[in-house]
């Protein structure tokens, strides 16, 4: 079954005294580079593109350069791809052999294997939204149908461990910076509510506890002291909030608006995140700046329907750059970067693909060059733009 969804990327109590303000974070997400990376470095850009004849997906990588590889081309779906830290592996799902597996594979597309199905009679269940540890020892992964779980296992695909008993919503898993926990929205009576799990394990607990409404976590701050989400405790629409790991100082940060979603830390205590201004309006993407203030829109399009829109996947490390995926009337419109330069309003830079995943940075000049590579037949057409029009 193909899902694909735009990417809406503890309990480690911190010190009640502690600042909120969000500084020294590195973007804090799945697929992100790391805090270190160097402004203006390279990055690749694995993503899910889709078969226009069959709808099924496959992943792709592109270089600096603008060519593209097709890493798989199996029967059936290979989708939701996800760079390891140190950019020497791609995970990804497959639904093969019947069943939804979490595989691995090099980015030239070699030594692919399933860490979830090593073999027909070791088949272990539907595996669902792999997610890296920061720094690369482990993966996080929901297991199961209906209902799903939490679990945790080395990123060789051993040693696995099931970290939650109740059932959890297909949605965000974060990590904290020091890997010792797992925050992930588990389904209380079909509502959700943020869960803290310890890694090692332990009773997880229930940070939000808001009955009937639906809390979802999206971030993590690189200092480990906050977690940012989208909440309904003040309405059924969705507002953008923080809170400390343990649940306390919960704030709401952004105005009043019909939807928002897909939060994440900038590098300076500021908050990006996707919304929409009018009930059936469009989505695009926005700053709340550090320390509170009106929102600054960054991206802008012609879209007018309420489905469309701009959905924020990752903020680079030096925050000169935003990675997200646009929808359109006729479903993913393509993969865009946003220039955080003032000038920039967001361009689409693959077409007819979604679910992007940043490499950690590479040596400029890496990589194929060109601005075109036309695929195989009965393949997804993926054309890479090199700047914005």
């Amino acid at each position: 079954m193909l899902l694909l969804l735009p990417a809406c990327g503890t309990v480690h109590p911190s010190d009640p005294d502690a600042s909120r303000d969000g500084t020294d974070q590195d973007g804090g997400l799945d697929g992100a580079p790391p805090a270190d990376a160097p402004a203006g470095c390279a990055r690749r850009i694995a993503y899910t593109a889709l078969n226009d004849v069959s709808q099924s997906g496959d992943v792709w990588v592109t270089d600096p350069g603008g060519a593209a590889h097709n890493l798989t081309n199996a029967i059936g779906d290979d989708i939701d791809p996800s760079w390891s830290p140190d950019g020497t592996q791609i995970i990804f799902q497959a639904d093969r052999n019947r069943t939804d597996e979490i595989w691995m594979i090099k980015p030239d597309g070699t030594e692919g294997h399933s860490l979830t199905c090593p073999s027909l009679s070791n088949c272990q269940g539907s595996n669902w939204g792999a997610t890296w540890s920061r720094d690369g020892g482990k993966i996080a992964f929901l297991r199961g149908s209906s209902p799903k779980t939490l679990w945790v296992m080395t990123a060789d695909g051993t040693l696995a461990t099931q970290l939650s008993t109740q059932a959890m919503a297909f949605g965000p898993i974060v990590w904290s910076p020091d890997g010792r926990y797992i925050a992930a929205t588990g389904l209380e009576a079909q509502q959700g509510d943020v869960y803290v799990f310890p890694v090692a394990g332990g009773q997880p607990r229930n940070i939000t506890n808001t009955a009937d409404r639906w809390e979802e976590v999206s971030d993590w701050s690189a200092d480990g002291q906050l977690l940012v989400l989208r909440s309904e405790r003040q309405g059924v629409a969705g507002d953008i909030w923080w809170m400390r790991s343990d649940g306390s100082g919960a704030e709401k940060l952004t105005p009043d608006a019909p939807l928002q979603s897909n939060a994440h830390f900038g590098t300076d205590g500021s908050i990006f995140y996707s919304s929409r201004t009018a009930a059936s309006g469009p989505f695009r993407i926005w700053k709340m700046p550090a320390g509170g203030g009106q929102p600054v829109k960054i991206t802008d399009h012609a879209l007018t329907q309420g489905n469309d829109g701009d959905f924020l996947v990752a903020v680079s490390a030096d925050e000169t750059q935003l990675l997200f995926t646009r929808m359109d009337a006729q479903g993913p419109a393509g993969i865009g970067i946003v220039n955080l330069d003032g000038q920039d309003t967001g361009h689409v830079v693959v077409e007819r693909a979604v679910q992007p995943s940043w490499s950690p940075c590479i040596e400029e000049g890496d990589g194929s060059a060109g601005s075109h590579q036309s695929s195989p037949p009965g393949r997804p057409t993926v054309r890479m733009l090199s700047s914005a029009p």
